[in-house]
């Protein structure tokens, strides 16, 4: 068997740069696109949503994408420059959150999307140990320590 090795150039596949606001019922990042692929900024949203689900719930579960119910180019295709990402949950439940994702630039928005996601309970494949730590650490580091 032949294995393919795929290199992203991006370190840790955070594509992120900073969370700016964090709410109870919403989140603002931002995240600079150097002529990327549209879907480079759909990870970066996804990211986004897993991210808050996380923090609302102390981190303590896994969280994970489920799948993206409506998703909308507003704009260009390529990503260039810097981007506003803004999430805002729509529905929840104890386990599912659907968050409304958009991308805008300056004033103008980009992408707009409905994605579903689900947590579930740190098992031996998604370990606590690892996961809850890691995410964590990355949680604040994107938030520049301010929370």
């Amino acid at each position: 068997m032949r294995r393919i090795l795929i290199n992203s150039s991006l370190n840790g596949f955070i594509l992120l740069d900073e969370i700016k606001e964090v709410r109870q019922g919403s989140i603002l990042a931002v995240r600079t696109f150097h002529n990327d692929p549209l879907y480079l900024g759909i990870e970066a949203l996804a990211q986004l949503g897993a991210y808050h689900m996380r923090f609302k719930n102390d981190f303590a579960r896994h969280a994970f994408l489920l799948k993206i119910n409506l998703f909308q180019v507003v704009g260009d295709e390529i990503l260039d420059g810097k981007y506003f990402l803004e999430g805002a949950i729509g529905n929840q439940s104890s386990t599912t959150y659907s968050y409304n994702l958009t991308a805008r630039k300056g004033s103008e928005y980009q992408t707009k999307g409905q994605f579903l996601f689900a947590m579930r309970e740190y098992d031996e494949k998604f370990t606590r140990k690892k996961l809850e730590t890691r995410y964590r650490r990355q949680f604040l580091d994107l938030c520049l320590e301010r929370l």
